[in-house]
């Protein structure tokens, strides 16, 4: 007998009707270190950054330099999370998928448990791996074979002894070219995926070769594509580069919303981010062509730079400041509906 909830969502609070899962983020993240990615800059003005403290007078050159900034790198601060994500709530929102999966990324389920009684929000938690910078220090020694029973046991019982458990598998990080820990990582998700009905949930960077690479890898392995949502796919701006995997069944998301910062392009040249107005024409060129059934949308709050107390746009700012450009963009209620509330309770139940 299957020890998942079959056709419920499953929050950090227990299973849920999906019916009662409503307008939802489906790429955040409440709790988490990324310190993984800090490097140390060159010039000795920009070393600065490392342990300096986020202020108004810094704030604005941090888009650029996150990477350096330790401080920004983390979101670790309880009251703060319940503070940033209650905005959502008072927007109208009601559920977060909180995509921080294992590893060595903070993510912390007691912490998401709490979170969820403060605000009254629904909390989807992720499970596996994400980049390898990531990774525990004894990934080298697990087998694609033990990586996928750690996820499918964790779904089925829990993270370890607190019981709780998570309701997707991912995000799972895959950098470009594919690190071997990583493409284990991924066919184990894959294979846990197959075996537990739970959707996953990818971070690809990188050309459309990249996704195309993914896609092989978790079609091999046996992952069922109607439960596989591929991450940022603002970074692709013809909409022809996602047509594969719209029409292999997966979910494809446009989950950067608010990051509209062009100097990222200079720390990351392969992802172009564009702007919230052209995500607006990708999406509605998508619903044109068939697929307004598989997009799904989130802002990936990951850095203190966009939080609302350091002057960003936050978890509410699909809520406060898109929905009516998509609406002046021509987008039905119908087509609202479903971005925000019909997909996700589909993609996400078991």
């Amino acid at each position: 007998m299957t020890k998942t909830p079959v056709g419920l969502i499953q929050t950090v609070l227990g299973p849920v009707n999906p019916e009662n899962l409503g307008i939802t983020m489906a790429h955040e993240h409440l709790l988490l270190d990324i310190t993984c990615y800090v490097q140390q800059a060159e010039a000795a003005s920009d070393r600065t950054y490392r342990n300096t403290l986020i202020k108004m007078d810094n704030l604005g050159n941090l888009p650029e330099r996150f990477q350096y900034s330790l401080e920004n790198m983390t979101l670790l601060d309880e009251d703060a999370a319940i503070e940033e994500a209650y905005e959502f709530k008072l927007a109208g929102g009601q559920s977060f998928v909180d995509t921080t999966s294992g590893g060595l990324i903070g993510r912390d389920p007691l912490g998401l448990a709490r979170i969820s009684r403060a605000t009254g929000i629904n909390i989807v938690m992720g499970s596996g791996y994400y980049v390898w910078q990531s990774h525990p220090e004894d990934m080298n020694d697990k087998s694609v074979e033990s990586i996928a029973e750690e996820i499918k046991n964790e779904i089925e019982n829990g993270v370890k002894d607190t019981g709780i458990k998570p309701g997707v598998i991912g995000e799972i990080g895959c950098s470009w070219p594919l690190h071997p820990n990583e493409l284990k990582s991924l066919e184990a998700a894959a294979i846990a995926q197959k075996n537990t009905g739970a959707a996953m949930t990818l971070h690809p960077v990188g050309p459309r070769e990249a996704k195309d690479k993914i896609l092989d890898v978790i079609q091999t392995a046996g992952a069922d594509c109607n439960k596989v949502i591929f991450g940022h796919c603002d970074h692709y701006s013809d909409q022809y580069d996602v047509l594969n995997l719209l029409k292999a069944g997966c979910y494809i998301e446009l989950d950067v919303f608010g990051w509209e910062d062009t100097s990222l392009e200079l720390i990351m040249p392969s992802a172009k981010f564009g702007n919230d107005q052209e995500r607006i024409q990708n999406i509605g060129q998508i619903i044109e062509m068939g697929f307004g059934d598989k997009i799904l949308i989130a802002q990936d709050v990951c850095q203190k730079w966009q939080y609302h107390r350091y002057g960003g746009k936050g978890f509410s700012h699909i809520l406060d400041n898109i929905i009516h450009r998509f609406k002046s963009s021509g987008f039905s209620d119908s087509d609202i509906n479903n971005l925000l509330v019909n997909n996700p309770k589909t993609a996400f139940a078991f």
